[in-house]
């Protein structure tokens, strides 16, 4: 992933900016493992073990890594629990694997029963769906970005042309099917059935927020950002890059939102019969390669998760289960991404899930592995208050050092240190 977290060479009020991110809503990387989420009285005292349960962790730990599938057991899986033959943490196990590896109900077989996994499966996109459609929405809201970061980094980071934009919006098309009339369906992109999905991310490659799913053919781009209430989903002094396709509808945009025309960037249309002028045809160009940061998250999306690579087609009972499944990858995408540029040490318990027949504890208890590593925020704390002790050192030594080469040697001398 491009991206300018974590270099070197950013500017300090940034990084102090991702510091207090950590700080505020990344505290679960130094959290034990949480308690069980309430069982029935009568649950089985041993659980069985799921087929080839080890490839299915190391294809997780290859793929998303161990801090993705930490955050996933530890803050979106543990909400409710799965009743079934196998135990709760390796249950969330298969159903990850289910997307990252690519599989469908059927091949699922392998591994466990096939109505055992439809029934987990369901749970979550169904039965559950408000839960964690609630706290997906509220990771995309909290844990990457902020007003404030997105206006540095776009001024940062982006062409001259272009610092003013905060946020790039595209429509993704994903081929599956619910049972609607395949015409319906027809994607012009995929030339097969698909449903179409608006995603939105910052200059840093973070997804910020996605739309519903809807069937491509009466669903283009324009028309779901009309239905998206967008304005309820940026601040003012946020800027959209739209494609050509959105530029028709910017005027009915601005009224029904009460935006502004300057919270959209947008290439420049050929009037009909008159060629752009050179310097209108270099602003699109120069535009179309700044936009191509959608695209490589929608690249990245679909080489993580299998399951939305668009080889094969997703069967789903309807758009609304899809779009819960499509926005949980996203969000898993994002913690991987920030996790990676941000360096992220893992720690011992972060890889826990890896070991054999692990599951959550049924009492609370601390990570023994936690209370031998330092914490993130140790780390931040230690790191600025070693700081302070370094420049309050330095400041001291530099104002000692002169006033001694004046005393000693005059001005002179005491210009040359």
């Amino acid at each position: 992933m491009e991206t300018a977290i974590g270099e070197k060479s950013m500017p300090k009020k940034r990084v102090r900016l991702f510091e207090e991110l950590l700080e505020s809503e990344w505290g679960f990387l130094d959290e034990p493992w949480p308690m069980c989420a309430k069982t029935k009285t009568f649950h089985r005292s041993e659980f069985k073990q799921i087929r080839r349960i080890q490839d299915m962790k190391a294809l997780l730990m290859k793929r998303p890594g161990s801090i993705t599938v930490f955050f996933f057991l530890s803050k979106i899986w543990n909400k409710h629990y799965f009743p079934g033959p196998y135990n709760a943490l390796e249950n969330g196990i298969a159903f990850l694997y289910f997307f990252v590896a690519g599989e469908t109900m059927d091949s699922m077989a392998q591994y466990m029963p096939k109505s055992t996994f439809h029934a987990i499966y369901s749970r979550f996109v169904k039965v559950e769906h408000a839960l964690f459609e609630k706290e997906i929405k509220r990771c995309f809201a909290s844990m990457v970005s902020t007003l404030e970061i997105r206006i540095r980094t776009s001024n940062w980071k982006n062409p001259e042309l272009f610092r003013h934009v905060t946020i790039m919006l595209d429509g993704h098309d994903s081929r599956a099917t619910y049972g609607e009339d395949k015409a319906a369906m027809y994607s012009f992109k995929l030339k097969k059935s698909g449903l179409r999905t608006q995603v939105a991310i910052d200059a840093n490659g973070m997804v910020l927020f996605a739309s519903k799913s809807a069937p491509c053919r009466d669903n283009n781009d324009a028309k779901m950002l009309l239905e998206m209430n967008i304005g309820k989903k940026i601040d003012s002094m946020d800027c959209i890059a739209l494609d050509g396709g959105y530029t028709n509808y910017i005027a009915d945009l601005v009224e029904k939102e009460k935006l502004e025309e300057h919270n959209f960037c947008f290439p420049i249309r050929k009037k009909r019969l008159q060629p752009l002028h050179e310097e209108e045809s270099n602003f699109n160009a120069l535009f179309g390669g700044f936009r191509s940061m959608v695209e490589a998250v929608f690249g990245d999306l679909m080489k993580t998760f299998a399951k939305f690579n668009n080889k094969e087609i997703v069967r789903t009972a309807c758009n609304k289960e899809f779009n819960l499944a499509f926005r949980l990858c996203l969000l898993l995408l994002n913690v991987r991404n920030f996790a990676q540029a941000m360096d992220i040490e893992e720690l011992p318990h972060h890889r826990a899930w890896m070991n054999e027949g692990v599951d959550y504890p049924r009492e609370k208890q601390l990570v023994p592995e936690l209370t031998q590593t330092v914490t993130v925020q140790n780390k931040l704390e230690n790191g600025r208050e070693l700081l302070r002790l370094q420049e309050k050192f330095l400041g001291l030594d530099v104002v000692s050092d002169d006033d001694e080469q004046t005393s000693n040697d005059g001005d002179e001398n005491a210009a040359s240190v």
